[in-house]
């Protein structure tokens, strides 16, 4: 007796090549940890789930986990021109004061603009005090 798979099945069998955005670098990675075929994807279990809720609160969050919070941004303290130092925002969220450091050169002209409404960040907890 021949097994003959469903048509819809096909391309699950296909090369992993086949979806967008895997090169031949790529290819060679998964094909090494993974396998050659897209259903070998299926049976690839995460190892760990980032929340992206907004339902946990600050005082019970642990250090180095990243979390989801809508922050009321207060104040703004800009870098030197062409310095390596990172642009602060403060703001302040479940009463707490939070300071985030942004690693680009200028403030985004969106995030003055938002003073007055909260942001939701998404970001990692480095120091909860």
């Amino acid at each position: 007796m021949k097994f003959q798979r469903p048509s819809f099945l096909y391309p699950l069998f296909s090369e992993i090549t086949l979806i967008p955005g895997i090169g031949p670098k790529t290819f060679k990675l998964l094909e090494s940890k993974i396998g050659k075929k897209v259903i070998d994807l299926l049976f690839h279990l995460p190892h760990t789930v980032i929340n992206r809720l907004d339902n946990l609160d600050l005082k019970h969050c642990p250090t180095n986990s990243i979390i989801t919070k809508k922050i009321l941004i207060t104040k703004h303290i800009s870098n030197f021109y062409n310095s390596k130092r990172p642009y602060k925002l403060i703001g302040h969220c479940e009463n707490f004061e939070i300071e985030i450091k942004n690693f680009v050169q200028v403030c985004p002209k969106e995030m003055i603009n938002k003073l007055r409404n909260p942001i939701t960040f998404k970001s990692k907890i480095k120091e909860v005090s």
